[in-house]
C-alpha cells in the first residue's frame, strides 16, 4: 500500500487520503477488507475511516482508493451518512399476499 496524496480539511475534522493498492491476480479488494488495511496503516480504529471510492483500471494489478479518516466518531457521525438500508429477515411479500 503506498500513499499518493494526503490532504488534511480541518473543517471536517479529517484528513483525505489517496492510496494505492496492489492486487497481484486478484480481483478488486472488497470495502471491508480496504477498510481494515487504511485502519492497521495509519493506526486507528476501522470505525473513523471511510471509503470513498475504488479505482481499477481494466487489466490493471492496483487500485486507487479514496479515503478519509476522521477525528472522532461523532464526527464521522456528522458528516457521514448510511445510505444503504437495512435488510429484512425473510422473503420478500407478492403483490397478491400484500393486497390480502
Amino acid at each position: 500500500m503506498k500513499i499518493l496524496k494526503e490532504q488534511d480539511m480541518p473543517l471536517l475534522h479529517r484528513k483525505r487520503i489517496t492510496f494505492l493498492i496492489d492486487h497481484i491476480n486478484q480481483p478488486t479488494p472488497k470495502e471491508a477488507d480496504v477498510k481494515k488495511q487504511i485502519a492497521e496503516h495509519e493506526k486507528v480504529s476501522e470505525d473513523l475511516v471511510a471509503i470513498r471510492h475504488i479505482y481499477t483500471n481494466f487489466g490493471q494489478n492496483s487500485s486507487k482508493v479514496i479515503a478519509g479518516i476522521y477525528k472522532t466518531k461523532e464526527d464521522f457521525d456528522k458528516i457521514e451518512i448510511i445510505k444503504k438500508k437495512p435488510k429484512k429477515d425473510g422473503k420478500k411479500e407478492s403483490k397478491k399476499q400484500a393486497a390480502k
